[in-house]
């Protein structure tokens, strides 16, 4: 190829890209990548966790109860250590995220609570948005292989199958409380 030719294909080529960024700026448009998945919060609470008002953590004979102030998570006036209260945003954000894996519907599932470990469940937590219903789960045991751990929603007639690490992250939590936060007066449960 001679170089005169090459200078041509190179101009052409120029002229390409710009007429490309011209149709760019004149439409409006970007490439869209197909391969990309749009993120879609599919988790059980609907709420943004910014929104979240109040939440109660019950887990074996302790209960915790913490409530948004000025942005900051209290416990009896008492302001939450930035740890805890980054633990506890991480618990909110997967449960406003993270989708179940599968939703068990069938009649006749309070009969069986104990099969899924619902009927003592390791812990319990309540999340309260202003003005609406509390959302009320329950955690119980896991599947035979360990993989995923079964949850119950106060009201709906389902249990949910949710990855570990929903729940585990609710017990860590927990433990964290129990090892460096006195609870509130009078929230020992009986």
């Amino acid at each position: 190829m001679t170089p005169a030719v090459r200078r041509l294909l190179a101009r052409l080529c120029v002229l390409c890209a710009l007429a490309y960024l011209a149709i760019m700026v004149i439409t409006g448009a970007r490439p869209r990548q197909a391969q990309f998945v749009a993120f879609e919060a599919a988790g059980v609470l609907a709420h943004e966790p910014a929104d979240i008002g109040r939440v109660r953590i019950t887990a074996a004979d302790r209960m915790w109860e913490f409530t948004r102030r000025d942005g900051d998570w209290v416990s009896a006036d008492t302001a939450l250590p930035a740890a805890a209260a980054q633990q506890l945003e991480l618990a909110l954000k997967i449960l406003h995220t993270a989708r179940p894996v599968r939703v068990l519907r069938e009649s006749g599932l309070d009969t069986r609570a104990a099969d899924y470990g619902l009927d003592q469940p390791t812990h319990a937590v309540e999340v309260v948005v202003a003005g609406q219903p509390p959302l009320q789960l329950a955690f119980g045991g896991g599947t035979p292989d360990g993989a995923l751990r079964y949850m119950r929603i106060e009201g709906r007639p389902a249990i949910y199958l949710v990855s570990n690490f929903v729940p585990d992250e609710w017990l860590a939590l927990a433990d964290a409380l129990r090892a460096g936060i006195a609870p509130a007066p009078g929230s020992t449960v009986h």
